[in-house]
């Protein structure tokens, strides 16, 4: 038995919407490119704290995105502190640097771990 003209017209609708959705993610996520996931990330912290002894602080907050289907697989925060050895500007630079870099190698350690 054949489907009355507008319940098929409906139907089609559907099916090019969800199409359209689906394009629409695809290109939100990732445009042009051939990749499974993305890292998106939110410095939430990046700073010297001065109350007390003197700190280098980073947080990042990261997340990973499935770039097929726009979902987040994994989200995390990240903080790591170093304290300032020395005075003035490099001694300041040298501590957020070694924070960075604490943070950095816990977000690629839980990446890899995740994916």
């Amino acid at each position: 038995m054949e489907r009355p003209a507008a319940e098929a017209g409906a139907g089609e609708a559907r099916a090019s919407l969800r199409r359209h959705r689906q394009d629409r993610r695809r290109r939100q996520a990732g445009p042009g490119l051939a990749i499974d996931y993305q890292i998106i990330t939110e410095i939430r912290a990046f700073e010297v704290s001065t109350e007390g002894a003197d700190t280098a602080v980073v947080e990042i907050f990261a997340k990973i995105l499935n770039d097929r289907n726009g979902t987040v697989r994994a989200q995390k925060a990240f903080r790591a502190t170093a304290g300032v050895k020395g005075a003035g500007n490099p001694a300041f630079i040298k501590a957020i640097d070694q924070a960075f870099a604490g943070v950095s190698a816990e977000i690629v350690s839980w990446t890899l771990g995740t994916i």
